[in-house]
């Protein structure tokens, strides 16, 4: 199955209008899905034309993804190289439980990383985070209590700069949730409150507050409405 989607857009400028146009390409390959996309910007009243952008990804799902954009005519890109991206998605059983693998590299940044995360059970799992050739490496442990209302304990702990964050949440009736955080290396607390309603939308209150440098809380609220018409 095959899907061609074309979209324009349209921005007035100081000097010249800027149109621009996308042409993609979506198709599917029993469980594989291939996307290409062409992006070609144009200057009205200008004779010079941008060379078109070009992107192409295919990934399958809990397996790969590759990701590959050619080096753009006239850009400085480290090294001279493509913009590409592999990620290999693997399960290994080790000790009866799960283990999920996954090795992705970035070509023009040369960053290789290794993720990993195992569930113990339905309430404890662990996962690892390790950038390859650093000493870049994060550790994640994930414990959830209850039921209806969910409470989830999040602590990591990042080995190179040995400091470690802590996030605990906890989801209450009627679309209310609560959340705390704190980073240990910067000293900084934040405390949210969210609520989620089909009829009254989206609202939040979150507060922040620098307990090394004893700064006064800072507060922010917002809310989002959403109409179906």
């Amino acid at each position: 199955m095959m899907k061609a989607t074309l979209t324009g857009k349209y921005e007035t400028g100081k000097d010249d209008g800027k149109a621009t146009t996308t042409l993609s390409i979506n198709a599917k390959f029993g469980d594989a899905s291939l996307r290409a996309a062409v992006a070609d910007a144009l200057v009205l009243g200008a004779a010079a034309r941008s060379p078109p952008t070009l992107s192409f990804s295919l990934q399958k799902p809990n397996s790969f993804s590759i990701d590959y954009s050619p080096k753009k005519a006239g850009t400085d890109q480290k090294d001279d190289l493509p913009q590409a991206k592999f990620k290999f998605i693997n399960s290994i059983k080790l000790m009866e439980k799960t283990v999920r693998m996954t090795y992705s590299h970035a070509v023009q940044e040369r960053r290789t990383e290794v993720d990993g995360s195992v569930e113990f059970n339905e309430d404890n799992k662990m996962a690892v985070h390790h950038v390859v050739g650093t000493e870049e490496c994060k550790l994640k442990y994930t414990y959830q209590h209850g039921e209806r209302q969910k409470t989830i304990v999040e602590p990591t702990y990042y080995v190179a700069a040995n400091t470690w964050d802590l996030v605990v949440s906890r989801k209450l009736d009627r679309g209310d949730a609560l959340k705390a955080s704190y980073q240990a290396s910067a000293k900084k607390l934040e405390l949210e409150w969210r609520r989620d309603s089909n009829v009254n939308g989206t609202f939040k209150i979150s507060a922040a507050l620098n307990m090394a440098d004893h700064i006064y809380p800072r507060f922010v609220a917002d809310s989002t409405w959403s109409y179906q018409i």
